[in-house]
């Protein structure tokens, strides 16, 4: 796997490419180390190019996310593979960082983060018209029916 870096406003986009495996660890580690002496205070880790990720990276991740809390910063995952996604969700990584579909919802709509519910995608509350004195009918059961029918 390679890496290559871009600066967008406030954050480091880590643009990442190709197999995510163990031998990959010391390059990256190497890469956020140096981001972070450099003043990144936001690492998007943007994982869209990369077809596997080792499980072993749940390490890795979780450590360069406390690497970066120390001082303040935060770390984000940018992953719309469903293979890398997946096994992403299976280590629990993403109930630590929080991981968007797009970098530019990494970037712009933080709170669009796939592992949050957010305004879109929660359910809403269903609102209580029986307190509000809204008269509501009573919910249909068998009984109900067969007294309609008799009724009629």
């Amino acid at each position: 796997m390679y890496f290559e870096k871009r600066h967008i406003r406030e954050a480091t986009v880590l643009d990442c490419f190709g197999r995510f495996s163990e031998d990959d660890h010391d390059p990256f580690i190497q890469t956020f180390e140096s981001l972070y002496k450099e003043g990144c205070r936001y690492l998007v880790v943007n994982l869209t190019s990369v077809y596997q990720v080792s499980e072993n990276i749940t390490g890795l991740l979780k450590f360069a996310c406390e690497y970066f809390s120390v001082g303040d910063g935060k770390v984000a995952l940018v992953s719309p593979l469903s293979s890398v996604r997946q096994t992403l969700n299976q280590t629990d990584i993403t109930n630590l960082i929080p991981t968007y579909m797009t970098v530019y919802d990494s970037l712009h709509r933080r709170q669009a983060s796939v592992n949050k519910p957010t305004l879109a995608n929660s359910p809403s509350p269903e609102p209580d018209l029986q307190s509000s004195g809204v008269d509501v009918p009573a919910p249909r059961t068998e009984q109900n029916v067969e007294m309609a029918v008799a009724i009629e």
